[in-house]
């Protein structure tokens, strides 16, 4: 399980890194209250809170982004998601 919770960090720097060359500098917005929202699974074993998470929170502090969290548990993840993707309307950001 950690090893997912890696990977979604992983993928969360590499977004910020992206949009952060697209511009060239940090903060990727002056925008006052620039948000973007994120699903993405709870873990099974970890009890990290992905809202709360040192790292995150740092990376949205320098993009002067604020990140949306919607996290689904497991259990439940495909019966929620699939749905909403077939649906295609309230999808968030990034998923």
């Amino acid at each position: 399980m950690k090893t997912r919770i890696f990977a979604l960090v992983l993928a969360l720097m590499l977004a910020l890194c992206c949009m952060a060359c697209a511009e060239g500098t940090l903060p990727l917005t002056e925008e006052e209250g620039a948000s973007v929202s994120m699903l993405a699974m709870n873990s099974w074993y970890s009890t990290v809170d992905l809202s709360d998470a040192l790292l995150l929170n740092e990376l949205q502090s320098r993009a002067n982004v604020k990140i949306e969290w919607n996290l689904i548990d497991p259990t439940i993840y495909a019966d929620t998601v699939s749905p909403m993707l077939a649906s295609g309307q309230d999808l968030p950001d990034i998923i």
